[in-house]
């Protein structure tokens, strides 16, 4: 059996209920009625109006959506207290709201006027409701709050009232202009209240009037009986409430006017207060008084409301907009029928000027005067509570301020031309009071000058100070060297030095020169164009351009500024190579052969250069010559006599009067090594050359321990001679040379060179000792991982010994995510392995670099380099949902239960490309995919109970997405779908058994909201007459006995 809730409510002596959660409303705010979609119109007009440009009309607006537009159709409750007698009738407030031609201006007839037949507002006005109780309960001070028991009034109305009135008729919210026609939101969109008694407002005893929400007195909108289009049944939110009398001095208990309604429509509309709306002991201003139905212009009459003002008007699109930003002159109808409305923006700010001609004409037949209204607009600002800074004023005319300081609500003096001639006040200018300025107190520039009225139009002149075209500075130069870098951008700067706003653009008529941007507007700031000069291609000279700034409404157009540019040739430089020399020899040996010195010219022109040197064993030949580009060789020779075996330096210096660079240096290094004796000789034969054995032999062994060095050996004439060069171990460079002939007998290797000499000759021996020489493999080392994932495999370096001796290595990187093991070793040839190993931890998706340094102080090719790659790449991506599994349920014939949210995220990298689908035809997915580079995407999961029985059904909604490493995922839905209950079992858990003297059913919607308490005779009576099987499963039971 399906369980029923049960709420015990408190139930009052005089059988009154009062709500479950009572409490002051928070605040006396519509939130719905029709703000969305104005909110949406306003959204259309943001788009449209720039393409509409500085003037558009209603008519446009409202062809592009941008215009609130429609029919506003209200439902008008009335309750009667058990102790009062209805003062009129349903046909009489019929009449009065709604009707035509009445002798006073009806609610349908205001907006009718006012919106310029846009917006139609109908209703129907229900019969009087009787209430359980007198009228001081419902109107009591409770606690020092006006609003009394409005909680139990609309409540106990709205059920009287739903059995005869359908509520769908009043739900058009939609664009379609069609009541419930299913693009509407599914609730009322204002209701309409009136009570019996005199309004509290006026001193009566009645409710307070205000606007509000059901929900904030009874947590839940009202449900009532009729069905939505949309599902479910009609529900009320939004309503307003007022008596339906005027006050006593406007004439005891006649019938209520259209002013309170129509300015809560106003809000029902999106629009705000624009009086003071702070609490009633400190409000310091009236707004902007009756000049305007959202300040007090209810108030004028009740019989004709005072129109919107031309602010509300343009918010709703209602009115034809003017921007004026040139002087001009002006002949303005009324706004009442001919809609015209000027703007003029307040430079640099959100505040600008409405201009409208007032008249006493229509609805505005009880205003206090006729003229040009003059409106001072901030829409920084949210409210009128400010009286020094408001979102809206009025500019009173006759500089009296009356508005602001309370003394009344509007006068015949608060329009333009204000006063008696000739003293009338006719100009409106940053010198009169009230001023133009903005509330910053800079200058808007606006004059209205000459306002007269004639015929009820209003004559008048807007002038502006022009604008000025300043500039700084008037003459630029640039300078470059022909082929080099382009030179440094410059800065001119514009600006506006005369009055309104400048809108200024510039060119220049050469191809090097350019400009960014090229126009703009100024309000007296200076504005920056950056000139840049391209000086590819260009031959030395000068060349001259022109910046024209031009502004169609300044009063010097245009304006130059001078560019120059001056390309110079570039100056000769000094190239030489190289720039270090080393000479070797042996003391007293021959001279080493010469080198070469090449001096060019690196730079522009003719390099005119000479060379010299600082040391008398160095010469050079030419000492100097000239280069367009080409290279001059210098041939630099040493000439060792005389020297001692050391090492001496000397510095060739280039010099080139008009090079840059002068002077430049080639260093150079003589090296002279003594000749030691260092291996043993070994010759057989007598004394003074004879050989007795053929053929002699010479042993050359080097010496163990001997890094480097040379000997020179002499042999008589006619001795066959057999060189050896032998030795223990390896060799870079063992040279032996015949000092007569100059030639390498045994060039840099070991060799056996077999000769008989033709005469006395002397033979000289060089080595050095070949040392360890770094091997290492391979020279590059890749990587790849995956962001988040493990750290690739490590990798092997090989480090040998390619040289002699043996190698003492080390190892190290820079670069945290790199380790090494072992960080060093030796090897006298063998190759050894160092691991190389990659930490991706905390590393993004990237390419990083790293090297590896082999170090060895002996070896002659320290240090050697391994580069290290590692590619991070982007984790794949991965499902992520917020639930696994969803339960939905609800009773057979009922309404679907409330949809629920499944969240689909990527907890993986890059891009989730999803897909979701169900595999039921009661399960409903939406949207069908979407993707996620992290964020979590909202699938609003429902399920459709049409054509189904009672029990319980299971599905699966799937999710894809291709390159997932988890595709797919699946959250399991399972849905209940109770059978009703019967109405033995409902009046079963209700008796319990046991006979109470009265019985209490408060059936709930699917959503909780009340829907009333019943009798159970009464109960029985709605079963009859509703779809029982739907209603039973919210249906909660109330109960208590009666003594």
């Amino acid at each position: 059996m399906t369980r029923l809730a049960l709420r015990i409510c408190l139930i009052s002596s005089a059988l009154s209920l009062l709500p479950c959660v009572i409490g002051a409303q928070q605040t006396f705010e519509f939130r719905r009625a029709w703000k969305e979609r104005v909110r949406t119109v306003r959204e259309t007009r943001e788009t449209v109006g720039p393409q509409l440009g500085p003037a558009y009309t209603a008519l446009q607006l409202n062809e592009a959506g941008a215009a609130v537009s429609g029919t506003l159709h209200i439902p008008v409750l009335a309750g009667l207290a058990s102790d009062q007698s209805a003062p009129y009738s349903a046909a009489d407030y019929q009449r009065r709201l709604f009707g035509d031609g009445i002798g006073s201006v009806s609610l349908s007839e205001y907006y009718a006027e006012v919106s310029g037949g846009m917006l139609t507002v109908t209703g129907v006005a229900a019969d009087w409701v009787p209430l359980s109780n007198t009228a001081s309960y419902y109107e009591l001070d409770l606690g020092g709050d006006p609003y009394g028991r409005t909680a139990e009034f609309i409540h106990e109305v709205l059920l009287g009232a739903d059995g005869s009135l359908d509520f769908s008729q009043f739900d058009n919210d939609g664009f379609d202009n069609i009541p419930n026609s299913g693009d509407d939101d599914g609730f009322v969109d204002v209701v309409a209240f009136i009570y019996r008694s005199q309004s509290r407002s006026c001193g009566g005893a009645g409710i307070l009037p205000h606007r509000g929400t059901y929900a904030e007195w009874w947590d839940a909108p009202f449900t009532t009986n009729d069905r939505a289009a949309n599902g479910g049944f009609v529900r009320v939110l939004d309503y307003t409430i007022q008596s339906g009398v005027k006050c006593g001095w406007r004439g005891a208990d006649s019938i209520m006017g259209s002013g309170t309604v129509a300015h809560e429509i106003g809000h029902a509309l999106g629009l705000p207060d624009l009086y003071d709306t702070t609490p009633p002991a400190s409000p310091d201003s009236y707004g902007i008084g009756v000049w305007g139905l959202m300040g007090l212009g209810g108030d004028n009459t009740e019989i004709s409301p005072a129109h919107f003002s031309a602010w509300s008007k343009d918010y709703l699109g209602w009115v034809n907009v003017t921007t004026v930003s040139t002087s001009s002159s002006w002949q303005l109808d009324a706004v009442q029928s001919g809609r015209s409305v000027l703007q003029v923006d307040v430079p640099g700010s959100a505040e600008y000027f409405l201009l409208s001609n007032r008249q006493v004409v229509g609805s505005d037949d009880h205003l206090p005067g006729s003229g040009l209204l003059i409106w001072h607009i901030d829409d920084a600002v949210g409210h009128n509570d400010d009286a020094l800074h408001k979102r809206v004023d009025l500019e009173e005319a006759d500089a009296l301020d009356d508005l602001d300081a309370r003394r009344n609500k509007g006068d015949a003096g608060d329009a333009y031309p204000s006063g008696i001639a000739p003293s009338r006040n006719t100009r409106f200018d940053a010198t009169s009071y009230p001023n133009s300025d903005s509330y910053l107190g800079t200058p808007s520039g606006l004059t209205v000058a000459n306002i007269v009225l004639s015929g009820g139009d209003a004559f008048f002149e807007i002038t502006f100070p022009q604008p000025e075209i300043s500039r700084s500075p008037a003459n630029m130069k640039f300078t470059a060297v022909e082929g080099g870098s382009d030179p440094a951008s410059q800065t001119l700067q514009i600006g506006n030095g005369g009055g309104g706003t400048l809108g200024w653009t510039v060119s220049d008529d050469a191809e090097w020169l350019s400009l960014s941007p090229t126009g703009g507007s100024s309000t007296g700031e200076s504005d920056n164009v950056t000139l840049s000069v391209n000086t590819s291609g260009l031959e030395a000279g000068t060349y001259a351009a022109t910046i024209t700034i031009a502004a169609t409404a300044a009063s010097n157009s245009p304006q130059t500024t001078a560019v120059t540019l001056t390309v110079a040739e570039p100056d000769p430089e000094i190239s030489r190579s190289p720039a270090n020399m080393t000479f070797t020899g042996v003391g007293g040996g021959s001279n080493p052969a010469s080198q070469t010195l090449q001096i060019g010219n690196g730079g522009g022109g003719t390099l005119a250069w000479t060379a010299s040197d600082d040391a008398e064993w160095l010469s050079l030949s030419p000492a100097s010559g000239s280069s367009a580009g080409e290279m001059d060789n210098v041939t630099v020779s040493v000439n060792t006599s005389g020297l001692a075996v050391d090492t001496y330096t000397a510095a060739i210096t280039i010099t080139a009067a008009a090079a840059g660079n002068t002077p430049q240096k080639t260093f150079v290094t003589l090296e002279l090594a003594e000749a030691i004796d260092t291996i043993t000789i070994v010759g057989e034969g007598p004394g003074d050359g004879t050989v007795a054995s053929s053929p002699p032999r010479i042993s050359c062994v080097i010496t163990a321990g001997v890094a480097s060095g040379s000997f020179v050996s002499s042999f008589p004439r006619g001795t066959a001679v057999a060189l050896t060069v032998a030795g223990s171990r390896g060799w870079r460079d063992i040279v032996v040379r015949d000092l007569a002939g100059g030639s390498t007998v045994c060039p840099g290797a070991l060799c056996t060179p077999s000769y008989t000499l033709d005469q006395s000759r002397s033979f000289a021996v060089s080595f050095n000792d070949q040392g360890p020489v770094i091997a290492v493999t391979p020279t590059e080392l890749d990587f790849v991982a995956a962001e988040g994932s493990t750290a690739p495999a490590d990798r092997t370096l090989q480090i040998g010994n390619g040289g002699g001796g043996t190698l003492q290595w080390t190892v190290s990187d820079d670069a945290e995510w790199l380790s090494l093991s072992p960080a060093s070793g030796s090897s006298a040839g063998e190759a050894d392995s160092v691991t190389v190993s990659v930490n991706t931890s905390g590393l993004a998706a990237d390419m990083y670099t790293a090297a590896i340094t082999i170090a060895a102080a002996a070896a002659s090719n320290t240090p050697q380099t391994t580069a290290v790659t590692l590619t991070v790449t982007q984790p794949d991506p991965k499902i992520s949902l917020s639930a696994e599994s969803m339960t939905f349920t609800s009773v057979e014939g009922g309404n679907n239960p409330a949809t629920q949210t499944l969240k689909i995220g990527n907890g993986g990298g890059g891009t989730l490309d999803w897909t979701v689908s169900g595999d039921a035809q009661w399960l409903s997915l939406a949207p069908p995919s979407g993707s996620s580079t992290g964020e979590t995407d909202d699938v609003t999961v429902g399920v459709n109970t049409a054509g189904l029985s009672a029990g319980t059904y299971t599905a699966t909604a799937t999710v894809a997405a291709t390159g997932a490493t988890n595709a797919p995922q699946a959250a399991t839905v399972t849905f209940g779908l109770l059978a009703p209950p019967q109405l033995d079992d409902i009046v079963a858990a209700l008796l319990g058994g046991e006979a109470l003297d009265e019985v209490r059913v408060e059936y709930l919607d699917g959503l909780g909201n009340n829907n009333g308490l019943l009798d159970v005779g009464d109960f029985l009576a709605w079963l009859d007459r509703t779809d029982q099987s739907t209603s039973a499963s919210a249906l909660r039971m109330i109960s208590e006995k009666k003594p």
